[in-house]
């Protein structure tokens, strides 16, 4: 915090031309300060906006480099004065990403442009809906590829430099065909263990279902879940299909998305214990759905706050236009 306050007086005094006197004490209890007579980049704020806007990125390459400075100063106070308490040594990285928001180019930077990532799964066309970031830092997409007959689920793990991770699945990729017809995985999420679950839906050629699949952390479907990996499950009497997936504090597998019964489409949720089965504690053989208004409606995406209640976000069509549609469960 300490250190976010001075960053945070260190810009301030840029902006407005103040003086600022970042201090560090000695184990003598010696208070010295490292003086920034930095003089008025700008005259006052609402030109300070206006520069901004007119030269940017000049603008805060300049306020970087009396940042970098004042730091500097201030940490060779220190060092020459032997001391590490108080505020201490500053630390350098407060003066990096001063400006948020722009590609981060030592993610992979030959992309095109620098700090993107692109890659071909299949044998045509793939892509990505759903993102987590594990526990080591990769970073882990899934999404759909086409095996030439049909889509199937998708995943694909890169390190945090935005390289496939050769140890995961094969040259860093894993699919799988859900039954013989058409899937693709639109939630993903990673449970306490590593193991990554993915959920989206399946075609058996008569209606579309959720489907689930789980995998090990190197990307091998867990043959402990479900069938072989993989469950499958029909809510209503037509189409359904899972958007969203979250794991609870007891282990249970969270999923959201739609179902339909007969006139309309509605919020669907299934919750599946660990080993991948419908848990039938919950709304009726472990499935509840929801009629949101008078409309079709579906839930895209879920969250589970810190009493265990579930929240569903999704649409509703109110014969007129689509509206934010929100519903929490116990």
């Amino acid at each position: 915090m300490l250190k976010k306050h001075l960053y945070g007086l260190l810009i301030s005094g840029l902006f407005l031309g103040e003086t600022i006197q970042p201090s560090v004490t000695t184990p003598q209890g010696r208070s010295v300060s490292g003086q920034i007579a930095s003089k008025p980049r700008f005259k006052n704020k609402s030109n300070a906006s206006k520069s901004a806007v007119k030269g940017h990125h000049s603008n805060m390459r300049l306020i970087e480099a009396d940042v970098a400075n004042a730091v500097s100063r201030a940490n060779s106070h220190a060092r020459n004065l032997g001391t590490t308490t108080g505020l201490g040594l500053i630390d350098q990285s407060v003066v990096e990403n001063i400006q948020r928001g722009i590609l981060d180019i030592t993610f992979n930077p030959t992309g095109t442009p620098p700090g993107t990532k692109t890659t071909s799964i299949g044998v045509a066309d793939s892509g990505a809906y759903g993102v987590a970031i594990d526990s080591d830092g990769n970073i882990v997409v899934a999404g759909y590829s086409y095996n030439g007959t049909y889509n199937e689920f998708a995943i694909a793990r890169y390190t945090s430099a935005g390289i496939l991770d050769n140890s995961f699945g094969t040259a860093g990729i894993t699919t799988t065909a859900i039954g013989s017809g058409n899937s693709g995985a639109y939630g993903i999420t990673i449970d306490s263990d590593g193991k990554i679950v993915l959920a989206g839906y399946y075609n058996n050629e008569s209606n579309y279902l959720f489907a689930v699949a789980r995998y090990t952390s190197d990307g091998d479907l867990d043959t402990s879940f479900g069938t072989a990996g993989i469950t499958t499950t029909q809510i209503g009497s037509g189409d359904s299909g899972a958007f969203g997936v979250r794991i609870d504090s007891d282990g249970n597998i969270v999923v959201v998305g739609y179902s339909y019964n007969g006139p309309n489409y509605l919020f669907a949720v299934a919750r599946y214990t660990s080993a991948g089965i419908l848990d039938t504690d919950f709304g009726t053989a472990g499935i509840t759905t929801t009629q949101i208004g008078s409309g079709n409606s579906g839930a895209f995406g879920v969250t589970i706050d810190s009493d265990g209640n579930i929240v569903l976000v999704g649409s509703l069509y109110n014969g007129s236009n689509y509206l934010f549609a929100v519903a929490r469960y116990t």
